[in-house]
């Protein structure tokens, strides 16, 4: 059943919800449902087809299941300043005066896509924080697990290498989310989520770390609903100094190593 049927609107009338950022506040529900069902009738069941259609549905255990899961959480959190450090803001992303309408195009896109967020998860209702978990943190974190770790990264490590697989795998979720900004933001997110997969063979230590990045953004946007904070843009340059960022890089890097030593511990 389509979401024309479901709501009683035409196909068109949705098309213009999602182009018009003034109504999104009175029509949030509509447009949760219209972005929780493309996750699961895109990335969702067709990265479950094909992981079961390929005979991979069964994943080995988890060595240190805790431990794994916790420091992964972590090194999530500790990536923050240096994903946002990655990210271009309006002023810093330029193309040549050639492609000067290109350029408009996407800034306009990117501000369209942030105020689409920023209208769905800045909330003073805790029924609508715990709607927003579902529908903005833990389906995307679920179907995309499945479709860009489960399917898309396992496929790639049969042709080439695991490093590559990482990469491109990582490349491909980047793309996919169409937002030119947080490109490099997202290859790095990609690349977390990538090497979690790769050490342990399971998606779900990646998918609880994605929806605890995820989970972390709609509970910063209900913080700011409540308390009437400026949310803050995610896709902003420049929003923590060096230093931060040159700690992000530090824990990043220190807690996928501690991964790493779980599943390769040192010899003698």
């Amino acid at each position: 059943m389509s979401l024309s049927a479901i709501y009683g609107i035409k196909q068109e009338e949705i098309t213009t919800l999602l182009r018009d950022t003034d109504l999104y506040v009175a029509n949030r529900y509509l447009l949760l449902s219209v972005i929780g069902l493309t996750q699961v009738f895109t990335w969702g069941l067709a990265g479950w087809g094909m992981i079961y259609f390929n005979g991979d549905g069964r994943y080995p255990e988890i060595k240190n299941h805790l431990l794994v899961i916790y420091s992964g959480v972590l090194m999530m959190f500790a990536s923050i300043p240096l994903i946002q450090f990655l990210a271009f803001s309006s002023d810093t992303f330029q193309l040549p005066e050639s492609m000067s309408g290109l350029e408009s195009w996407i800034k306009s896109r990117e501000s369209q896509s942030f105020d689409m967020i920023r209208s769905f998860i800045i909330t003073r209702s805790f029924s609508d924080f715990l709607i927003n978990l579902l529908m903005l943190a833990a389906v995307p974190a679920i179907c995309e697990e499945m479709f860009f770790r489960g399917f898309i990264q396992k496929t790639l490590t049969r042709v080439i290498s695991a490093r590559h697989a990482i990469f491109w795998g990582a490349v491909i979720f980047s793309f996919m989310h169409f937002q030119f900004f947080g490109f490099f933001s997202r290859l790095l997110l990609g690349g977390i989520l990538g090497y979690l997969f790769y050490l342990t063979g399971s998606i779900y230590p990646g998918m609880i770390a994605h929806f605890a990045y995820n989970g972390l953004m709609v509970g910063m946007g209900y913080a700011a609903g409540v308390t009437g904070y400026e949310f803050p843009d995610g896709e902003a340059k420049g929003s923590y100094p060096w230093y931060w960022v040159f700690i992000s890089v530090f824990f990043t890097f220190t807690l996928g190593f501690r991964i790493y030593r779980i599943y390769h511990p040192p010899k003698g």
